[in-house]
C-alpha cells in the first residue's frame, strides 16, 4: 500500500501522509519517510507508523520499481535473502 500511496496508485487524501515524506539521497532508498513522534499508544498502532521501519529499510532499486508486480517480485527475493542471514 506505501507502494501505490507513494506513486499515486490509489486515491487516498495524502496530506497527513507526504508531509511525512522526505526526500534523503544520503542513505537507502529516495522515498524515506519521516518517523513521527508517538504521543500515545494509540497512535503507534496507525498504518503509517507500522510500515515506516520496513519501508525505509527497503532498498531504492525495489522502491523505485516501475510498477507493481515488478516491486513485489523485487521485495519478495529481497525479504528471502534477508531470512536468511
Amino acid at each position: 500500500m506505501c507502494y501505490k500511496i507513494l506513486h499515486h496508485l490509489v486515491n487516498v487524501d495524502c496530506v497527513n501522509f507526504n508531509q511525512r515524506f522526505t526526500l534523503s539521497y544520503i542513505r537507502g532508498n529516495v522515498m524515506k519517510l519521516n518517523k513521527p513522534r508517538i504521543i500515545s499508544t494509540r497512535d503507534s498502532h496507525f498504518f503509517t507508523n507500522r510500515t515506516i521501519n520496513l519501508w525505509n529499510s527497503v532498498p531504492g532499486s525495489i522502491v523505485t520499481a516501475p510498477t507493481v508486480s515488478c516491486f513485489k517480485s523485487r521485495l519478495d527475493k529481497f525479504l528471502l535473502q534477508v531470512r536468511c542471514f
